[in-house]
């Protein structure tokens, strides 16, 4: 009864971290964040450089501490560009103060939807370091 017990216990055992390695290598793939390098295609915001520029001008809202202090200067907010093109895991990587890499953060937390990136014809999550420019208010 003892060598059942054991045995059904070494069974349970091997196809339990089989099962985990699965999961794991199922994960792994599916959360892995590509760099440009890596990429047949990458993430594609509509307009291109230009679309992103416009989107910025036309939803850009300057705090006011940014106008009362003339704060000017590039804010860059690292995010990642989801397989559905959404955009998350938004944090500011160079900030100017004043409100302004707040700001950056709700620009950027509003966008539209990217094409996403794709490797071997699928679509990948993917970094992107955003710049958004404040400009001397005069």
């Amino acid at each position: 009864m003892k060598k059942i017990i054991l045995l059904l216990s070494l069974i349970f055992v091997v196809f339990s971290t089989e099962a985990q390695s699965l999961v794991d290598e199922w994960r792994g793939e599916s959360a892995r964040i590509y760099e440009d390098v890596d990429l047949e295609q990458v993430a594609y915001f509509e307009g291109g450089d230009r679309g992103f520029k416009k989107f910025v001008e036309e939803n850009l809202k300057y705090p006011k501490q940014v106008i009362r202090m003339n704060i000017s200067g590039d804010v860059y907010v690292e995010t990642i560009i989801e397989k559905d093109g959404s955009v998350s895991v938004i944090s500011v990587r160079k900030g100017i103060g004043g409100g302004a890499d707040k700001e950056s953060v709700r620009l950027i937390e509003s966008m539209p939807k990217w094409d996403p990136a794709t490797k071997d014809g699928v679509p990948v999550r993917q970094r992107k370091l955003l710049k958004v420019v404040f400009e001397k208010k005069l």
